[in-house]
């Protein structure tokens, strides 16, 4: 007799019916009873009374089932024990995002998985860029990234890319310009204005100024900055139009500022990245369907992208 057949046999004391057990077990209902017999035979005792439309327990058939639930119930508990061990030999999932990722709620949702799944520890790491973000994905340095792509990332191959968080180009437009009360900004209209890029070392600066060259002219670039926070503080003192993510604006506008999309749609998703490896495998998939039945917040955009 295996273990499963104690099983079978609880799970008919509980619904004392052949069919709905079966369909629960999700068994045939002849492979149950098969199953049944043959543990009477083994047994030599009768296990169950088979009437027309149900079955019900005999003296040594309760019996049985209270000693099986007993062997059940510590079977699973030394399993659930064994699995805590072997999860506990494995490394950290090694997470990399982008510098203040975690402002759009990254480090709450990882406090969350942490408390679903305690046999799963998470370390997350910031890095400048999205390219050193899947370089050192690609060597091994994190088990899983979030960045943004761009046109001069190439991913290898290998690894494995979800869509966590769509994003697009916005403009950061100073309430006494013009353009504040516009519903969208072409690229081409802002030829002559003074503007607030992303630094260089961002993936969005090539986009922007390619764009503006696609369109016809060099843009005229005030301030270079890292920070979201510090592109709408300047556009707020009229020093110039701030170029940024949309993710990240959020609550870092004021009413000194207006937000305005920008024409033609330059994407700016956020996507995970990740490799599955032997000893990773479980606990990188777990996370990645955590996090993609989340919803990250954009609330707070101060972040580097």
């Amino acid at each position: 007799m295996e273990l499963h057949h104690l099983r079978y046999i609880v799970t008919l004391a509980r619904q004392l019916h052949f069919s709905q057990a079966a369909r629960e077990l999700n068994i045939t209902q002849p492979s149950l009873s098969q199953c049944v017999l043959q543990a009477e035979q083994e047994l030599g005792v009768r296990l169950f009374e088979r009437k027309t439309r149900s079955v019900a327990l005999t003296e040594a058939g309760r019996e049985f089932v209270r000693q099986a639930e007993r062997v059940l119930s510590e079977w699973d508990g030394l399993y659930e024990r064994m699995r805590r061990q072997a999860n506990a030999k494995q490394a950290p999932l090694r997470i990399g995002t982008l510098l203040n990722m975690a402002k759009l709620s990254l480090n709450n949702r990882v406090l969350s998985f942490q408390q679903l799944h305690p046999d799963i520890s998470v370390s997350i790491h910031e890095v400048l860029g999205s390219i050193e973000l899947i370089r050192q994905l690609e060597k091994d340095v994190f088990d899983a990234v979030f960045f943004i792509p761009s046109p001069e990332l190439k991913a290898a191959p290998g690894l494995e890319l979800q869509p966590v968080l769509q994003g697009r180009v916005v403009a950061i437009v100073p309430r006494t310009h013009r353009f504040a009360k516009l519903t969208s900004i072409h690229i081409a209209e802002l030829a002559g204005e003074k503007l607030i890029f992303p630094a260089k070392s961002h993936s969005l600066y090539e986009i922007v100024m390619s764009a503006c060259r696609d369109n016809g002219f060099e843009p005229q670039i005030v301030a270079l900055v890292s920070m979201v926070n510090t592109g709408i503080e300047m556009a707020a003192q009229g020093i110039g139009i701030s170029l940024v993510s949309s993710q990240f604006v959020g609550d870092s506008c004021c009413d000194a500022v207006a937000v305005i999309p920008v024409e033609p749609t330059l994407d700016r998703p956020i996507l995970m990245a990740y490799k599955t490896r032997p000893e990773n495998s479980r606990a990188i998939h777990v996370f990645r369907d955590f996090i993609l039945r989340q919803k990250l917040d954009c609330s707070n955009p101060d972040a580097t992208k």
